[in-house]
């Protein structure tokens, strides 16, 4: 049984991290397919790159028909602090 979900990227500036998901999904052989509104989808990926009054409307309506994850897509992870003196 192959693994098929729904890819969305909500901003533009998400969209080459969107690029390199789509290229690992397809290695792992799990199947993307387009989202069609009313269509029963198992599991859906939304990627963003800052989480806006935009992307806050969306989730809940696409998590009413489908598990989704939803990856924020960052130029740089946050700097980590050393505690140690």
């Amino acid at each position: 049984m192959t693994l098929k979900v729904w890819l969305e990227i909500v901003q533009q500036a998400a969209a080459g991290s969107g690029a390199l998901l789509m290229t690992a999904l397809k290695q792992a052989q799990v199947t993307v397919a387009r989202r069609h509104d009313g269509e029963a989808a198992s599991a859906g990926i939304v990627l963003f790159a800052e989480a806006d009054a935009v992307l806050l409307q969306a989730l809940p309506a696409l998590c009413r028909h489908a598990s989704v994850l939803a990856i924020a897509a960052c130029g740089r992870p946050p700097a980590v602090r050393n505690s140690a003196p």
